[in-house]
Order: structure tokens, then sequence, then C-alpha cells
């Protein structure tokens, strides 16, 4: 199903995302490839990494997110590639994971909505 042509990119999302800073590896199981790359923002469903690694769409990898010390690691598989980087949707993602993410989420609004007042 696609979205209508009036909806913006940011509406057709299914979670919203917020503007994160931090430290991302991505290794891509099986054959040893690491890259390393930023964090630009995150969601409960995914992220988009500032990286100058090409993999292919629909690649499976494993995300190392550390940010503000406090690390998370992330089964994911790549959905979007830009020009500054990619676009990451997670899988199978654990009550645990998802409360972590969550939490780091909650953060990142407090920290965006300290700014916005």
């Amino acid at each position: 199903m696609t979205a209508p042509d009036n909806l913006s990119h940011q509406e057709r999302r299914a979670a919203p995302r917020y503007h994160c800073a931090g430290e991302a590896e991505l290794a891509v199981p099986g054959c040893g490839l690491v890259f390393r790359g930023r964090i630009a923002d995150l969601s409960k469903v995914g992220c988009f990494l500032e990286t100058e690694c090409r993999l292919e769409r629909g690649t499976s990898v494993e995300i190392r997110l550390t940010v503000d010390g406090f690390p998370l690691r992330l089964a994911a598989h790549l959905l979007v590639r830009r020009a500054n980087g990619l676009g990451f949707r997670f899988n199978q993602l654990t009550a645990r994971k998802l409360e972590q993410i969550e939490g780091l989420i909650a953060e990142l609004k407090s920290a965006r909505d300290e700014q916005n007042s």
C-alpha cells in the first residue's frame, strides 16, 4: 500500500524520530564486516546513521549504538540508502530492548522539549 502523494515523508513513518547524537557500529553477521558511523536520529522502530558504508538495501546487520555512554545492540535491516547515510528498521525487538529504546527516546524528547521552551 502506498501513501497518498499529499503525505510528507515524516507522516508516513511508523513512529516519530528524535535527533540523537552518538556513535554507531554496523556489523554484518557472517562476513566480519564492521562499519562506523554517527547516529542522526532514533525511533521505536528504526534509526538513521550517518556513515560512508554502502550496503545493499535489505542487508541484515547488528547495530551497536552508544548514546551518552549507554550501549545498545539491535538487529536490523537496511531500509533506505541516502547520500549521507543509511536508514534501518529494527528486527525482532524483545520487550527489554523496546523498553531500553523507549527510555532513551524519553530522554531525547525531554531534552528537545527543554530546548524548545
